[in-house]
This record gives C-alpha cells, sequence and structure tokens, in this order.
C-alpha cells in the first residue's frame, strides 16, 4: 500500500484541515514553491519523473558516505514529493518499502537534525 505517502481521509478531519487537505489538493506543482511552470519542488514534472527521481533520493538518503545534510536534502525532497505526487502514483507502490525503510534508518541516524528532519519526513 501507500501507507505514509496517503493523504488522511477527509472524513476524519476537523473542518479547518480538511480545507488545508483541499487546498493542497488543488495545487499543482509548481504553485508551491513559486517557480517557472515546467519546475516542480523536486525538479520533476510527469509522474514518470517522480518514478525515475526516486532511486537517486533512495540513494542519496541511503549512503552513508553522503554527509547529513545531504541526507537531510534527500528527506525534504521525499517530503516534497509526498505532497505532490498523488496517492496512487506509480512512485509509491514501486518504491514505498524502499522509502519507510530509508525514513526509518534516517530516524537513527546519529544526527540531530536528521533524526528531527525524519520525523518530520515520517508524519
Amino acid at each position: 500500500g501507500g501507507g505514509a505517502a496517503r493523504l488522511p481521509n477527509p472524513a476524519l478531519l476537523p473542518v479547518p484541515q480538511l480545507q488545508q487537505l483541499q487546498q493542497l489538493q488543488q495545487l499543482q506543482p509548481a504553485a508551491c514553491n513559486n517557480v517557472p511552470p515546467r519546475t516542480s519542488i523536486t525538479g520533476a514534472n510527469t509522474q514518470e519523473d517522480w518514478a525515475g527521481l526516486m532511486p537517486g533520493v533512495l540513494r542519496q538518503l541511503s549512503s552513508s558516505s553522503q554527509p547529513a545534510s545531504s541526507q537531510r536534502e534527500a528527506l525534504l525532497k521525499l517530503q516534497k514529493m509526498a505532497m505532490i505526487a498523488p496517492q496512487d502514483d506509480t512512485v509509491w507502490t514501486t518504491h514505498f518499502e524502499h522509502v519507510l525503510e530509508a525514513v526509518l534508518r534516517a530516524l537513527q541516524h546519529a544526527d540531530d537534525k536528521l533524526r528531527e528532519q525524519a520525523a518530520a519526513c515520517a508524519k
């Protein structure tokens, strides 16, 4: 399943959160960060791009040779992708278990800021 990548059930949300969720669902990728229309937050423009981008993000996050700042950047990309990519997108069906494992490993990292970013990403 899509687990962490899925949006909450709107019926279970208080009204202000439901309105925020509806607004978030209406946003186009480029609208999230005020960049030209052909560039989204992650640098991906289509579902295919998200699926193609994920292996690199996972390598960046999972590699012990990467500095913690680079791993935090990868977590931020995952967070932004989770906000943009539809919950039924192939990127989640293909990579969900790998994303979950990488985020769980980051939660155990020695770097405090990386752990905080991983906790935020897990939400």
